[in-house]
C-alpha cells in the first residue's frame, strides 16, 4: 500500500502516454509528473533517508546488507522542495557563454532555451508531438542546471504553488514572479529537489 501510493497518477495523460510515460525505458530520463505535493514530499524524505543511511554505511565500512535496525544513523543530508527564493535565485543564473554563443547560432536544432508551448522541439521530441523533454535538454545554465523554466512547472515548499512553467503554457505568459497554482497532480506539474548539508 506504501508503495502503491507514492505511484504518479498516469490518468493526467492521454493514450499512448498514459499507458507509457511512467513505465517506458525510453522516458527515464523524463520528469515525473502526475504527482501530489504530499507524494513528492514524501519522495524528498525517502531520499533524504537511503542518502543518510548510505553515508552512514560507507563511514562505518559496513556492506549494505548491514542490520541497521538497531541504529539512530545521523542526518547529514536533507533532500527538500525549494523555497520561492530559492528557486528564483537559481532561475536568475544566466547562461554560460557557450550556451549563450549557441542559443545566438542559426544552426538547427539551436534557438529554444526551453521547452514551451509553441516552441520547435522537434530535434528533440523524434514524435515531433508537443509534451515534456527529457530533463538534460535545451541549454543548461551557468551552474549546469537544465529547464528550470519550461518542460515542468516546479513545486515549491508552498503548497499548490509551481514556478518556472512548462510545456503546456506559452514563453510569453512566463516570467520568475509569476505563480502556477495548482490543486492536484497535473501533466504539466513537477518537482526538483534541493540537498541541504547539515551542520
Amino acid at each position: 500500500p506504501e508503495y502503491l501510493s507514492c505511484l504518479p497518477d498516469t490518468t493526467v495523460w492521454e493514450e499512448p502516454y498514459m499507458s507509457l510515460y511512467l513505465w517506458h525505458p525510453a522516458y527515464n530520463e523524463y520528469p515525473v509528473v502526475g504527482v501530489s505535493y504530499d507524494q513528492a514530499v514524501a519522495y524528498c524524505m525517502w531520499r533524504s533517508d537511503r542518502v543518510n543511511e548510505l553515508l552512514y554505511l560507507k563511514e562505518n565500512k559496513l556492506s549494505r546488507d548491514a542490520d541497521l535496525s538497531d541504529v539512530i544513523i545521523p542526518t547529514k543530508i536533507l533532500y527538500r522542495l525549494p523555497t520561492r527564493e530559492e528557486w528564483q535565485e537559481i532561475a536568475e543564473v544566466n547562461y554560460s557563454k557557450r550556451s549563450i554563443k549557441k542559443l545566438n547560432s542559426k544552426k538547427p536544432g539551436f534557438g529554444s532555451r526551453c521547452n514551451f508551448s509553441g516552441n520547435n522541439i522537434e530535434d528533440i521530441n523524434a514524435d515531433k508531438c508537443q509534451i515534456t523533454c527529457p530533463v538534460k535538454s535545451y541549454f543548461p545554465n551557468s551552474l549546469g542546471i537544465y529547464c528550470i523554466d519550461g518542460n515542468v512547472a516546479e513545486m515549491i515548499n508552498e503548497i499548490g504553488i509551481a514556478k518556472g512553467g512548462s510545456w503546456k503554457h506559452r514563453e510569453e505568459e512566463y516570467n520568475l514572479e509569476k505563480d502556477y497554482c495548482y490543486t492536484t497532480p497535473e501533466v504539466w506539474l513537477g518537482f526538483r529537489c534541493v540537498c541541504e548539508v547539515l551542520k
